[in-house]
């Protein structure tokens, strides 16, 4: 073999090395930044009420839409609760038939004045149970009274904590 024959297949190989290092630069890459996209949870878009939001008047029902679609489950719960713990929404949390982003439920008619919150869990689309607290007021608040998340009830740390 000829010194330039032996010359031009080294370079040859180191240029096939050199795209090979390359595309494998370009793969870790994509291996490393794939899933962190794909792994990231559903986030609150807006509720209904609003956090911290004083309502006139009770609602009927409570949604909270989310960013991303819901998987249908079991573990997907809305309970609405009083300041002592008692639940006052009908225990019909569903995710929404036309709105798969929307989990919602209903709550009882008449109930009082008073500081009330929504404790929700569910399945995002990407597998990954997600739960929180929403706090909300119906009625004005009284004199001296503090802000809604200033503390959280025993009850709701029971549950979450």
């Amino acid at each position: 073999m000829k010194y330039s024959d032996a010359k031009e297949r080294s370079e040859m190989n180191v240029s096939v090395l050199r795209k090979l290092g390359i595309w494998r630069v370009m793969v870790c890459v994509l291996l490393i930044l794939a899933p962190s996209a794909a792994s990231a949870h559903a986030y609150i878009v807006k509720s209904n009420p609003a956090e911290n939001e004083t309502l006139e008047k009770a609602p009927s029902v409570v949604r909270i839409e989310f960013d991303e679609m819901l998987q249908s489950s079991h573990f997907n719960t809305v309970f609405v609760r009083d300041a002592s713990g008692k639940r006052v929404d009908l225990k019909n949390a569903h995710i929404d038939k036309k709105n798969p982003k929307l989990l919602e439920a209903g709550v009882e008619q008449n109930i009082p004045n008073g500081t009330y919150s929504i404790q929700w869990k569910a399945i995002s689309a990407d597998g990954h149970p997600i739960q929180g607290v929403i706090p909300f007021r119906i009625g004005t608040e009284g004199k001296g009274t503090s802000d809604i998340q200033a503390e959280v009830p025993l009850h709701i740390k029971s549950i979450f904590c």
